[in-house]
């Protein structure tokens, strides 16, 4: 479900947010912020119980603090694909933020449209 659009001032503060995890020295190469950011605001889906106990016992899934109905922000920073090329989604990257406490949780790149942990790749 999408929710409509936020006011400027949490706008700002969501894609400042996100620029730091995006800006960061692993994710240089990906990187473009040309074009003003796109923020939504999305509400985790109820999931059955079977899945949840999975999610929350596996380490490594991304989703792991997701709640029925928890709401994220997803900030998306567009590419021009007349200019970028290599991308082989419409976007340069995706941070997906947690609206309770402000937690970035999942970075996706759009060369592979694969989904990090946004500290990926820290020395």
């Amino acid at each position: 479900m999408i929710i409509p659009l936020l006011s400027l001032a949490q706008d700002t503060e969501i894609i400042g947010i996100a620029r730091k995890v995006y800006q960061q020295p692993q994710f240089q190469e990906m990187y473009r912020d040309y074009i003003e950011p796109k923020v939504k605001l999305n509400k985790a889906l109820p999931l059955p119980p079977n899945w949840k106990t999975e999610i929350k016992n596996d380490p490594t899934n991304l989703w792991k603090e997701t709640e029925d109905n928890r709401e994220y922000y997803i900030v998306t920073f567009p590419i021009n694909p007349d200019i970028d090329t290599g991308f082989t989604m419409n976007y340069a990257a995706q941070v997906y933020i947690w609206k309770d406490n402000k937690k970035p949780f999942i970075i996706f790149l759009g060369q592979n449209g694969m989904g990090y942990p946004p500290n990926w790749g820290q020395q």
